[in-house]
Parts: C-alpha cells; structure tokens; sequence
C-alpha cells in the first residue's frame, strides 16, 4: 500500500520454485516488483503487508520525478503556475488538538468532529490545495471540506483500512482530497474538515482525525498589458513582460536579464540559459546537465539510450534485449549463466552466481573469482581495482567486503557512500550530489569564484560570480575598465556618457552637440514646442495647458477663451463666422479687401484692387501682360509666374533658392534661409562647405574642427585634450597606430631632452568607423622654464568626418601654463625645510603626550590643534609653488589612519556603513579627498569605542576590584617590594587616578564639551566638506545631512552654556578659560567656513581669513582671556606668522600671478615656509617651559619631603603619605 491505495497484491507458494536461497526446509524465491504511479504530496507511506511464514524485503529504491527548480508544484506533462503558500500555523478545534505519531510521521488529531484553519493570502484568482487526513479507528466516515463555509467536496469512500494490525497507528484510514480550480478572491480564506465517525473497534480508542499534511496553492491575478504604442513602452513604464526574459532595458534596449536567462550583447537581448534548472520561455525541460540520452538534451525532452518509445523524455517501451525498469533500459542477463560471458557483457546476475557458486564457504568447495573475492579472509581488506563500486554488481556485499572505495567528497558535510546529503555552509550540492559546488550569489566569494556580490545583475561589476565591467565596457580586466565604446568616456574607472559631445547613448533621449534650449534638444531630452512630454523623435506625447495634440504637435485649442500669445489673435469660445473672430484669428467684415488685427484698411473702391501700393480697375488682360507675368490689369502686373517674383511692378526672375547651383551662384540648397550653410543669397557661409552637384549637389556640411582643451596642472604635470567637433576616421591607407607619434607632439623652443609628452588615448581613432576621438596628453617639463611655451601637435594623416569629407591637414597649438618647477639647488633647500618641520611637528606630538600623562588635558588638546592648523592651511585654493607643497608633506603624519588601519577598524566600519566615494570640488578635489561624511567620522566613532571601553573599565574597578580588594592592601604589598621606583609610580597612578579618573569627574558634561572641543577641527572641516560637495539626495545622505544638522545644533549649544549655572562658586580664571574656549571654537569655525564655502574665490579666503585670526587675538588680549605673559607671547608667535603666511599667497591668485615671475614666486614660498617654521617655535617653548616649572616644583616638594622625614624619623605608610 501507498498511503490509502493498494498498488500491488499477489500470493505466493513455495511450491512454485526450486531455489533455496535461505538454505531453510521450505523453498524460496527472489520477486522483482516494480510500478510507476502518479503522486504529489511532499510526503508518502509505504506499508507492506505480508501473510505467512517468512518475507522480506532487498534492495528497496524509490526514484521521484521531481518538480524543475523554480516550480512549487507541477503535473506530469508542465510546471503549474502557481505559488504555494506557506502553512505556518495549526488546525484549531473546539477539543484541544494533540500530536501523534503513525509510520513515522507526526500529525495533529482531534476526537472532536472538526478541525478549521485560517489564513491569509496574496492577491489571486483561483486556489488549488491537496490534504491528507488520517482517520483512526472509525467504520465508513463521512468527511466534508468546506471553504469559507462552502462545501466544495464530500466523500464517504473511506472504508479501506489496514485490516488485521490494529496494532498499527489503530486501524489507520488515509484519506487523499484534492481541490482544483477553485474561484476565490478574498484576501483571507478559512479551510473546515467536518467528519461523522462511527467506532469500528469498541474495545480500542475512540475515533479521532487528524491532518496528516496540507499544501495551497493560488494562482495570481495575470495582468493584461495593452501597447500602448508609445516610445515609453514596455520596461520603460515598468512593462517588463513585453521584453521577453529582460528585468532593465533604456530606450526599448534591454540592458539587464532575469533569472535563468543570459544577456547577449550583440543583439541586446535574453536568450534562456539550457542547464540552469530554470524552464523559461520555450524550454520543455531543463535537468542541470547538458548530458545526452538522460531524457532531457538541449532542453528538449529526448528518449533515453536504448529506448524504443518515450513520451515527454519518459520511456515507456525499451529496445530488446533492454528491459523497463524504473523508467530506465537496463540490459537483461538473466540467460547468461557463464561467469565468463557475464565479465565480457559486463552485466552480473547475482543472485544465480551465488545460488551457482554457493554463498558460504563450506557449503560448496567450487568457488567462482567472485565468491574468492568476497570471502577469502586473505583477500578481504584487498581492494581490486577493475572491480568497480555498484549495487548492480555486488549488491550490498560491496561494502560488507570492503571492496567498495568511497572517496570524501570535498566540502561535503554529511555523506552517505559516494552520495553527498548537506554541504557545508556556502556550498551547494550538485544535481548528481557526487559533489559540493560553490553557492553563487550569496555574498561570500569561496573557492573559484572571481566574486560575489551577492546579485545576478549583469555590468555591475560581477556577474554570475566572475569579474565583469558594465555593458558600456569594451575592454576590461579584473573589474577595472580600460576602454569604452563610442559616446561613453573612460572617468575614473567608469564609462560614463558625456551630453552635449553629439553622440546619442541609451542612456539620452538626443544629443545635439550643443546645450542651448528650443533647438529640439536641451539637456540631452528631446524638446517640442508647448509639450510636456516629448518622445525621441520630437513627437509630443502630452501637451501643454490651452494646447491640444494634432498629428503629435501641440496647437492652441481654439474655442476655450483662452488666447496664447504669439498663436492666436482672439478666442471669443464659439466658431461662428463673421463675429469679429474666426479660426482665433481678427476679422473684419465680409466685403472687406484688407484687413489688418480686424481693421478694414480698404485704400480703393470695390471696383478696384490694391496692387503693388496703386488702385487699378479689375479689369484683367493677359495678352498684355510682360515676360513671367501671370495675370496683368492693364499692363500692370498682379501675379507672376513659377521661379518669379513681383518687385515693383514688374516679375523678375528668382533663381537662387530652387536647389540648382547656376553659375554666379556659389550655392543652392533648394531654399532661401540662412544659417544652415547655404544663405538667402546663395553663397557658402562662414564655417561650412557645400558639395558642387558632379559629387553631391546642394548639400552644406559644417567644417570639422580640431580641438585642443587645455585641462589643468597638478606640480609638475600639465594636461591637454585633443578632439574633433565631429566623428571622424582614418583614411584606410593610413596606419591607426601612428596616429600623434612622438613626432607629432612638440613643444616648440625646448630640447626633447628637457620634457616628456605622454599621449593617452581615450578614444582612439579607427579606420573601419567613425568615432568621437579624444585623446588626453601628460606633460611633464625636467627643468625650470621661465617663458610661456606652445603646444603643438602636427596632424599629417588624412582624416575623413563623418561625411566622408576630408578634414584639412592642420596644426594646431595651444599656450602651456608656467610651471612653477624648482632648481636644483631649490628643491635641496625645500627638502632641508621639510626635515626641520617634519622634526618639529614631532617635537609637538610628543610634547602633547608629556602634557597629557601630567595631566594638563587643555594643553594637549591646544598642541594637537596647532599641528592641525597648519594641515589645512595646503587646502587653501591657491597655485602654491612646488617648495611649498613639499613642506606640506610634512604634515602629512596626523591622521589616525594608520592605526586604525593597522587594527583593521577601517575595514570592520566599512563592512558596516559600505564605502563610498564622494567627490569634492577645487582643491579639496585635487587632492582627492573622500566628502562622503559617514566614511569620514570613522576616526571619531573609534575614539567613542576606546572611550565607552575605558569607562567600562573603570566601573569594573570600582564596583567590583576596589571593593574586594582595598588600595591599602596594595599599598603594603607595593612596599614590601622594597623598591622606591615601583613606589614612587604606585603614588603616581594612584594620584593620577584620585585627581583626574574618577567616574564622577569624567562622566559629565564638561567632559563632553572638552572631548568636542579636541575634535572641532577635524569634525567642522568634514561636516562644511560634505555640506559644499553634497549634490544627491539619497538615504545616506540624508542621514549625513541628519548628522550635520546635530553637530551645528550641538555647536551652537556649547555656545549658549553657561559654566556658571552649573558650579555654586566659579571662579574668574574658570569663567575666562570657558570663554577662551569658545572663542577658539569660533575661530575654527570661521576658518573652515571661508576655506570651505569660499573655495572658488581664492582672493576671498586670502583677505577674510587672516582678518578673523586678527580679530580672533584682539579679543583675547582685549578681554584678557589669557594674562600670562608666557601664554600671550605663544599666542602671538604662533598666529602673527600664519596672518602674514595666508596673505603672501595673494601672488597665487589668478588675477595677481603676471604682477610676479616663477622665481619670485617660489621665493615668497620659502618666506611662507619660514613663518610657518617660526609659528611652531612659541608653543614648543611653552611647553617646555611648562614642563620646566612641572620638574622644579616636583623636585621642591621632593626636598621637603625628605626634610619632614629626618625630622620626624618615622615611616609612613605609603597609601597615608599619598593621601
């Protein structure tokens, strides 16, 4: 029995065979059974029920014919379309519902007379579900299922039982209800199985239902899609079923593909992937595997090897001397008993070879070479090699003789013989599960696989697990972009489109090599007048306000009283002629001859036409009219004939404008409008040339132009572009490699041996076709040159524009830049410089850390600041000469950088915030940096994490060390150590400890204001730097923009505290540091706000700047906020020489820079230099000052401490003496 139905019964008699097999009395015999039928549950009890002395069973196997991959359910012949929803919950009833168990299977069972479930659905039209029940213990049951209180199925066929095993799960009924097809649409559905039990055994359990197993299915709403014969049809408004297979597609190009299909690039569509397990599109089948005669070849059903007659790539007849066994031709060999003939056909019978050859040892002496193999104890842990592992050869046997090898499948993490179960994590088992492969997608990049970017978006830089660029790539290496195709442009690594060089990408709707608006294309979307949404090709699709679609161009509505200015001259609402208004135009009366915005201005009689500004009677005579007259009234002509014009009474002849080119012409366009290179008079205009007509008459082209763009300079390096104003080519006999050799490049008054020019090819130029060529030079001067040189390049080949017409040889130049480059004994004086600030600024940082370890916070924090300071002074937007740029470097080393690098916390923070690169502007540009804030405050989040673990570590101490362990106990352990270096550092922490690290003292507001105040220089510059670059508007930007605004909010809140509402007794020197404080705050504020925002006006920054710092050290000594002369004298030191350094770079500044020649200029440097140096002078000689004031005080309370101990002769306990 299968479940509830019987599909094999037969009876048995040992009568009937010879054989012996069990060595018994009684003969016995061996009975292959084999049946194919059809079932669709996930699960299946098999029952075997046998009468009689002795059975059992061998070699059992079930073969399924599983589902394709994507498909939750399916028939025979097709995968269903539709999806299963997942039961979750339990069957209710009124009886409580309990948990049994029969055949191995758990279900749910109640010995009331319902169960109902309620779920919730999808948008749908129609269900399909499957239930199994199982009925235990009732006689003929009638069971009713019910939807939403409908009865869709009732049956009392429920009086097959397992007869004679009550033992088993208690006279055990299954029943099997399908439900297909059934209309529903609301968004909930409700399942109730009512059922009538009668008890068929009175002394066993009361009848009782269960659900044994239940499956839904909907099907969804199919949604009708119309053309609607728009150029924004299909995936453009988001129609993705009209591209067949495609997921993204640009103007009806599908650029990206679904599931199961792979993109073709030449002709931009999706073709279903054979082998993938996805049936998509016209695949009948698809089974992993492109292997032949497995029943499925190409994706097309095919019989198996051997197979006579197959349906759907199932067999159902075998060629002879085949035999159909579990859908499968298997070779008979029930006939050869010959050992030797069975090793030639390679097919075994065992079952006679053992009944031959006997199967234990003493039973029969004669032994075949299997039965030796099998049971020679000195054979047994022998392995033969042409012996091979089936189940077909040796049956179990194989492995009980250790004859079968089974290999450990690689990343396999549960295997059974050579069949893997579950692979491990990150790995998948394969269709034949011999083997794990790597699980693609998942966002773990194991074993081969290039990549993994958790996706199958193709062009993102990964796809399907290996490297790739984005479709607009045509060369491409390990994800890097080297060459992209005509109209995108190599930038950083990505092709992007550029609107306005002429070429039309998917990606734009036109591109007209220009950016001026009504010319039918601005910003690279197509215009149309008075439309709102214009399609490619200059079609409206809907129109303006007042304005109606007339053969896809928008005209005013005429009769909505409404007049449009320039279109119509009036709109009284009707179409009644003769009111004054028709057509939306003036009128006048009837009669009226000539009317002007509604005005008769009839000059003659009725009898008399208005001809060429004189009255003649109406009185026509054509016999007398003159040459190319038509019409004439009495020898004065009202009407000329075709290619004539009347001027002054007379027709004279119009040629030019006909579209043929006469002689004194030196065009003809057939018209007579300027500015499309042929005039109203006929002649070339500037810019343009027109073909003759023996090669192609009348037709005017602009003339191509080459063009060189002078970039910028960064040091040393120079940068110019070269391109054409049209697509252009190579003329065949022409080599494309030699185009702009190193002979082509020059610059004129200069050796070869004093620079290096470098030709990087954007967009290379070709022969074959037309390209939009750029081309990017690099040069770089040796020496130090002091006059303006000329670029030239030399183009020798003969180039053909888009219309074939040769482009004329030229050359073309362009004036270089002077680069402000160092001699030699210059850039060894600027080397020196940079040592001496390097040294210097080491000076400060350690300086910083002796102030902090004695305790002096503040001062640490105003060392830190200085280095800082001088950091971003290379940020303002000036043209530094190179020496100054080389002391810049030596600033370089404050950053936190390299220690979160070397704790690999930058990495850790970027896996959670994902990196991103956020490009700035001006000089913040130039030297690359990242604006994007969130990856910028790494530095801060990781100074929060050793905080947060520092204060956890003093809670530790005091809530639980201190406590068990007394500081006096360790006082006496320190001295009984009998060394006055660990004594003298025990006082020291301890005091250290008392004074500044008690959870109270750091865990207030003031901390939080001295730990802003560190890090206002960094935090400000990074918050106006992501501020002044932000141009999106995204979800993170909208939390950095979040961020922001909390910082200034914060800021201003600082500002607005008053120290003294907190303490009950402030003192003046508290009050003035607080104000200090904030002054400093401000100062750094205005500074980052004008070399921020102030960025493109350079001359700005150079003024304002320094005026804030002055105004900054006036109010201190104004308000007296620092009174020793120690610390006036730093303050003065250390901003008078940033004053004076900011406004020496006013000779930088564009405008200012031909007042000063390259050498003064790098001289004013070496001045800078020189006052930066002397700036770090003062704080160096505070400090040690300080430090100096520090020892002596320490060294006089050492002294008299040593007084009071000879005097008092006593020893004191050193946790008393540091008290």
């Amino acid at each position: 029995m299968f479940g509830a139905k019987i599909k094999y019964q037969n009876s048995f008699s040992d009568t009937d065979t010879a054989t012996d097999i069990c060595k018994a009395a009684t003969y016995d015999e061996v009975k292959d059974i084999s049946f194919t039928f059809q079932h669709n549950t996930p699960s299946l009890m098999v029952i075997l029920k046998g009468d009689g002395d002795r059975w059992g069973i061998s070699n059992i196997a079930l073969a399924i014919d599983e589902c394709p991959s994507g498909c939750d359910s399916c028939s025979s012949s097709l995968c269903l379309d539709q999806k299963q929803v997942p039961i979750s919950i339990t069957w209710t009833t009124v009886e409580s519902t309990l948990t049994a168990s029969c055949g191995g299977y758990s279900y749910q069972y109640t010995t009331g007379n319902f169960m109902e479930i309620h779920l919730t659905l999808d948008p749908h039209n129609t269900i399909n579900s499957a239930m199994k029940s199982h009925i235990a213990n009732a006689d003929n049951p009638t069971l009713t299922i019910k939807v939403d209180n409908q009865i869709v199925s009732a049956t009392q066929s429920l009086s097959v039982r397992l007869s004679n095993a009550a033992f088993f799960c208690f006279q055990n009924q299954i029943l099997e209800v399908v439900i297909n097809d059934l209309d529903h649409t609301n968004p909930t559905i409700t399942f109730r199985i009512e059922v009538v039990m009668v008890r068929y055994d009175a002394g066993s359990i009361m009848p009782l239902i269960g659900i044994k197993e239940s499956q839904l299915f909907i099907k969804t709403v199919i949604k009708q899609i119309v053309s609607l014969e728009l150029p924004f049809e299909g995936c453009l408004m988001s129609f993705s079923e009209l591209f067949e297979g495609c997921s993204f597609c640009v103007r009806s190009l599908c650029l990206h593909c679904n599931e199961g299909w792979e993109y073709i690039q030449q002709d931009q569509r999706c073709q279903p992937i054979c082998g993938d397990g996805l049936i998509v599109n016209n695949e009948e089948c698809d089974d992993e595997n492109l292997t032949p005669y497995d029943g499925c070849q190409n994706c097309k059903f095919s019989c198996p090897q051997f197979c006579q007659q197959c349906v759907r790539g199932k067999c159902i007849k075998c060629e002879l001397p085949w035999k159909l066994m579990n859908g499968q031709c298997l070779y008979v060999c029930d006939q050869i008993l010959n050992y030797s003939d069975q090793l030639f056909s390679g097919c075994f019978f065992q079952i006679e070879n053992f009944v031959m050859n006997g199967y234990y040892y003493e039973y029969n002496s004669k032994m075949s070479l299997q039965h030796t193999l099998l049971n020679n104890a000195n054979q047994k842990e022998f392995r033969y090699e042409f012996l091979e592992c089936e189940i077909s050869d040796y049956g179990m046997m194989g492995y009980q003789y250790n004859q079968c090898i089974v290999r450990q499948i690689s990343y396999c993490k549960k295997q059974l013989w050579n069949k893997c179960l579950e692979c491990q994590d990150g790995y998948q088992l394969a269709h034949n599960k011999q083997y794990c492969e790597t699980k693609c997608k998942d966002n773990y990049k194991l074993d081969f696989e290039t990549c993994d970017d958790g996706n199958n978006i193709q062009f993102d830089g990964c796809f399907q697990c290996e490297s790739s660029c984005q479709l607009e790539c045509l060369y491409c290496i390990n994800q890097e972009c080297l060459y992209c195709k005509e109209g995108w442009y190599l930038i950083e690594n990505q092709c992007l489109p550029i609107c306005g060089d002429g070429i039309t990408v998917p990606t734009e709707q036109c591109d007209d090599n220009n950016q001026e608006s009504g010319d039918g294309c601005f910003e690279c979307k197509a215009e149309c007048s008075n439309c709102k949404i214009c399609n490619y090709n200059n079609k409206c699709q809907v129109c303006e306000e007042h304005f109606e679609l007339v053969s896809q161009l928008c005209q005013p509505i005429c009769g909505d009283k409404y007049i449009e200015p320039g279109l119509e001259e009036c709109d009284d609402g009707n179409e009644i002629q003769d009111d004054g208004c028709y057509n939306c135009q003036l009128e006048c009366y009837s009669g009226c001859k000539r009317c002007y915005f509604g005005l008769c201005t009839d000059i003659c009689s009725f009898d008399e036409l208005y001809v060429d500004g004189m009255c003649v009677k109406e009185e026509i005579n054509v016999s007398q009219c003159s040459d190319g007259c038509q019409d004439c009234i009495k020898g004065q002509c009202v009407k000329c004939k075709q290619n004539f014009q009347l001027l002054s009474g007379v027709c004279q002849v119009f040629a030019c404008g006909n579209g043929i080119r006469e002689i004194y012409e030196e065009c003809d366009d057939g018209n007579i409008l300027s500015n499309d290179g042929c005039s109203k008079n006929c002649t070339v205009e500037n810019n343009w040339t027109c073909l003759s007509k023996d090669s192609q008459s009348n037709t005017c082209y602009q003339l191509t132009e080459v063009n060189l763009e002078y970039l910028n300079v960064t040091r040393q390096n120079q940068f110019v572009q070269l391109s054409y104003s049209k697509k252009v080519r190579l003329n065949l006999n022409s080599d494309p490699n030699n185009f702009l050799n190193q002979y082509s490049l020059k610059l004129l008054g200069l050796q070869e041996d004093q620079y290096q020019i470098t030709c990087l090819p954007k967009i290379p130029i070709a022969q074959d076709e037309h390209r939009s060529i750029l081309y990017e030079f690099q040069i770089i001067l040796f020496q130090q040159i002091l006059n303006q040189l000329n670029f030239n390049v030399f183009i020798n080949d003969t180039v053909l524009d888009e219309n074939d017409i040769a482009v004329t040889s030229s050359n073309v130049s362009i004036q270089l830049k002077v680069p402000k480059i160092l001699t030699a004994s210059q850039s060894t004086f600027s080397q020196t410089f940079r040592k001496v600030g390097y040294s210097m600024m080491i000076s400060l940082s350690c300086s910083s850390v002796i102030m902090l370890l004695l305790g002096e916070f503040a001062q640490t924090v105003a060392l830190l600041d200085i280095l800082q300071y001088q950091q971003y002074l290379k940020y303002l937007n000036v043209d530094y000469p190179y020496n100054v740029y080389i002391y810049f470097e030596s600033s370089n080393f404050i950053t936190l950088q390299p220690l979160l690098n070397q704790l690999n916390f930058i990495e850790f923070y970027q896996n959670i915030v994902q990196e991103n690169f956020q490009q700035s502007i001006g000089k913040f540009k130039e030297y690359e940096l990242n604006a994007d804030l969130l990856t910028n405050i790494d530095s801060l989040l990781f100074q929060l994490i050793c905080g947060m673990i520092f204060l956890l570590i003093l809670c530790i101490y005091e809530k639980l060390i201190s406590k068990h362990i007394p500081i006096v106990q360790v006082a006496t352990y320190v001295q009984k150590w009998q060394c006055k270096l660990i004594q003298s550092i025990f006082k020291y922490l301890y005091k250290y400890k008392r004074k500044y690290l008690e959870i109270s003292k750091v865990v207030n507001i003031n901390t939080f204001i001295q730990f802003f105040y560190a890090n206002s220089w960094d935090l400000i510059f990074k918050v106006f730097l992501f501020l002044i670059s932000n141009t999106q508007s995204q979800n993170r930007q909208k939390a950095s923009l979040l961020i922001c605004i909390s910082y200034l909010g914060i800021m201003i809140k600082i500002f607005l505290f008053d120290i003294r509402k907190n303490m009950s007794k402030t003192r003046v020197t508290l009050i003035k540091a607080a104000q200090l404080e904030k002054l400093i705050l401000f100062k750094k504020f205005s500074f980052h706000f004008l070399l921020t925002w102030m960025q493109y006006y350079p001359i700005t920054q150079c003024i304002l700047i320094p005026l804030f710092i002055s105004s900054y050290v006036v109010l201190i000594l104004g308000f007296k906020l620092k009174t020793q002369k120690i610390e006036i004298l730093t303050t003065l030191s250390l901003e008078i020489p940033i004053i004076l350094c900011i406004l020496m770079n006013i000779p930088y500044c564009e405008d200012f820079q031909s007042y000063f020649s390259i050498n003064s200029q790098i001289y004013i440097g070496f001045a800078q230099i020189g006052l930066l140096i002397l700036s770090l002078i003062g704080p160096l000689v505070q400090t040690g000052f300080e430090f100096y004031c520090k020892l002596k005080k320490y060294l006089n309370s050492r002294k008299q401490t040593r007084l009071k101990e000879q005097q008092n002769k006593t020893t004191t306990n050193i946790f008393i003496e540091a008290l």
